[in-house]
């Protein structure tokens, strides 16, 4: 039931499907957008409503209304841009695409970017860890939050929180 529910949410998003091959649990989508955008999209179905992985090459991508414990999305050079809530780990890792997030209601999520901008807005997180290179962070946090990590090479750090965390380190 919950790959079917995915694959709609993707045909909504595309309802072009150009091309598709599947090995194990992955499928990759080759597809286009009504404006005609082409995208190739990569989805770990993984069998369960549990775990989600999408990943995309240089395409832009867009998740909302999925919900799943252990969520994973990355992105080569596209622009990753979601909402989720409910989930116990939240990975996302992108090379040049920036990342606009919010998250509700979470466990531990993580945000990696080499260059990409990360646009954070978090309400009722247990941790939040993310490390770029060069790219400007802006975190706004609401309700509760355990623990912030944050790293930036070159890059600035916006932060804002509604409440004090236990611990919190940025460099």
């Amino acid at each position: 039931f919950y790959a079917l529910k995915l694959f709609g949410d993707i045909v909504k998003a595309y309802p072009t499907i150009c091309a598709s091959t599947s090995e194990g649990t992955y499928t990759t989508l080759a597809v286009r957008d009504a404006a005609g955008k082409k995208a190739l999209l990569v989805v770990d179905y993984g069998g369960t409503e549990h775990e989600l992985e999408v990943a995309v090459a240089s395409a832009e991508m867009e998740v909302r209304d999925v919900s799943a414990e252990e969520v994973e999305l990355s992105s080569a050079s596209g622009k990753i841009n979601f909402s989720l809530g409910g989930m116990r780990s939240l990975s996302v890792d992108t090379a040049s695409g920036g990342v606009v997030a919010n998250v509700t209601d979470a466990g531990k999520c993580e945000f990696e970017s080499a260059s990409g901008a990360l646009d954070l807005r978090l309400r009722n997180v247990s941790e939040c860890s993310f490390d770029t290179a060069s790219g400007r962070v802006d975190l706004d946090v609401s309700g509760t939050i355990e623990e912030i990590e944050g790293d930036t090479a070159s890059g600035r750090i916006n932060l804002t929180c509604g409440t004090t965390p236990d611990r919190c380190e940025l460099e």
